[in-house]
């Protein structure tokens, strides 16, 4: 078995300095840390994350507390009347639907 090691590299574009960190015996970028935020190629975090800043989320899927990762659920145009009537009542099961999909409720 071919040794693996981590290889941290200072790289120029030619405006600003930024660190690289890969993975070998196969060179595998798996973390780019600029001055302007970090990019993450195919890693993940097994224990907590915290962010200070905006989370935005590019990708087709999204799941949380172990539930599979659905696609964003889509809720239409539909407006509330004055009274609860079926209108109402499509559109609140609707939301508690995506929120149990998503495993924000179990």
């Amino acid at each position: 078995m071919e040794a693996q090691y981590v290889d941290f590299k200072m790289n120029y574009d030619g405006s600003s300095d930024y660190l690289t960190i890969s993975i070998s015996p196969t060179p595998t970028t798996i973390m780019t840390i600029r001055p302007n935020g970090v990019s993450v190629d195919g890693a993940f975090v097994t224990t907590s994350l915290g962010v200070n800043g905006t989370i935005d989320h590019n990708g087709s899927y999204l799941g949380f507390f172990g539930t599979t990762p659905i696609t964003q659920p889509i809720g239409g145009a539909a407006t509330a009347g004055d009274s609860y009537g079926a209108n109402e009542k499509d559109m609140l099961q609707d939301v508690y639907n995506a929120v149990r999909n998503l495993g924000l409720m179990s």
